[in-house]
């Protein structure tokens, strides 16, 4: 049962609206339904009973982690962070509230099913399950794409799929997308993990190729410019790390039926693809549409960065504190990019500190893929969230990061069946 537990840590969200999807559900809303809400209360009671059952486990056999508290300082971190900023801004306030509630509700779980993940040493075990729910899962995005199509009403934007929004959409189709990518360019890696199951034969590329193709699909018609970047980049790094494998030729083969099939869907939606979708790729492709005087595709960016710039030059050093931009802006929003949230909140030498915390973290996702190289599926998963943090969202209340940062904690390298520390 672990390994559901593990793909509730990194899929979050994406589990419910997607099981919601396949009985052709969508889910009403916090005002109308409390399903939502339920969802994660199961979530986290799951992931305390496994907790209990992860220190029991040491307990018993007298090998309580002497470093469990060092372990889970990033969140007791965090939590004082929280602590702060309803001491600064008031416990009355809103905003500190709502996000405070995401993270105790949604980021602390994912936290320690990271953690206990891998610290149990079920690395493989998370790969499995994560690669076989995208499988299920893209074959219920095909569903959701034929079902607007096909149902006869507006099929001009992908708004929802069982009632996650557009941006959402465009996320899990690019970890979608992550995922299947990998399986195309390193499924010889996966052996260890699929054994006899995942063989790279003619049918099963087959199949991958249209997976690809519609989970890029899926990011296009979305209308979300910062998973379609987010899939570039990551594309790109993944290709990189490709070509500098020893089989160069194998490498080259590859990317050029990639190419191909790229150039394919393309000719294929400019000759029927503005009667599907149209508004929703309209603004998708305004990520591309750069003047001197105005970004089309910046969603507001281009005044909000200038905005957190100018608040950080006010106070360099220390900073406004926690959430600072979201309390002292009047915007009620974080500044959408992780750096310049750092340099506002905590100034220089808050943003300084992240900035090590995160090459810590890097620094032992490249030790574990050393020691497993099946872990270099999540490290490009994580790169991916690190990416989307420096465009939408915040740090401070992101299931999926806490989850990687977990992962990275726990992890071990085994070598000469011991288990040592990273």
């Amino acid at each position: 049962m672990l390994k559901y537990l593990f793909l509730l840590g990194i899929m979050g969200e994406w589990v419910f609206f997607l099981f919601l999807s396949l009985f052709r559900l969508e889910y009403a809303g916090a005002q109308n339904s409390n399903l939502y809400t339920y969802f994660w209360i199961l979530i986290f009671s799951a992931t305390t009973i496994a907790l209990i059952v992860y220190l029991l486990n040491y307990i018993k056999k007298g090998t309580f982690p002497k470093f469990f508290i060092l372990k889970v300082s990033p969140i007791i971190f965090v939590i004082l962070l929280y602590l702060i900023s309803f001491l600064l801004n008031g416990f009355d306030n809103n905003a500190n509230g709502y996000y405070a509630s995401i993270f105790f509700a949604m980021c602390i779980p994912a936290y320690l099913i990271g953690l206990i993940c891998t610290s149990l040493s079920k690395e493989n075990q998370l790969i499995n399950i994560v690669v076989n729910f995208v499988l299920l899962g893209s074959i219920i995005l095909i569903l959701s794409l034929v079902r607007l199509i096909t149902g006869g009403g507006a099929n001009d934007s992908l708004d929802t799929i069982g009632g996650v929004g557009r941006l959402g959409i465009g996320y899990l189709a690019t970890h979608f997308f992550i995922v299947t990518f990998y399986l195309f360019l390193f499924s010889n890696k996966l052996s260890d993990v699929f054994k006899s199951t995942l063989k790279p034969n003619n049918r099963w590329l087959w199949f991958i190729y249209l997976l690809l193709a519609i989970q890029l699909a899926t990011v296009i018609f979305s209308g979300s410019r910062g998973p379609l970047l987010n899939l570039v980049i990551i594309s790109i790094v993944m290709v990189i790390t490709k070509v500098f494998q020893k089989n160069i030729i194998e490498s080259i083969k590859k990317i050029a039926v990639l190419i191909i099939l790229a150039f394919s869907f393309f000719l294929l939606y400019n000759i029927f693809g503005s009667n599907y979708f149209s508004t929703s790729t309209e603004r998708t492709l305004t990520l591309f549409q750069l003047n001197e005087s105005n970004w089309a595709g910046g969603s507001g960016r281009e005044s909000i960065y200038p905005l957190a710039l100018k608040m950080f030059e006010e106070k360099p050093i220390f900073g406004y504190g926690p959430l600072g931009f979201l309390s002292e802006s009047n915007l009620q929003m974080h500044p959408h990019n992780l750096i310049l949230e750092g340099l506002v909140d905590y100034g220089i030498v808050g943003a300084v500190f992240i900035v090590i915390f995160l090459f810590y973290i890097l620094k032992r996702y490249s030790n574990a893929i050393k020691s497993n190289v099946n872990i270099l599926l999540i490290f490009f998963l994580f790169i991916s969230t690190l990416l989307e943090l420096q465009v939408s969202g915040t740090f401070m209340a992101h299931a999926r990061f806490w989850f990687f940062i977990g992962l990275s904690i726990g992890f071990t390298n085994r070598k000469d069946n011991k288990i040592e520390r990273v």
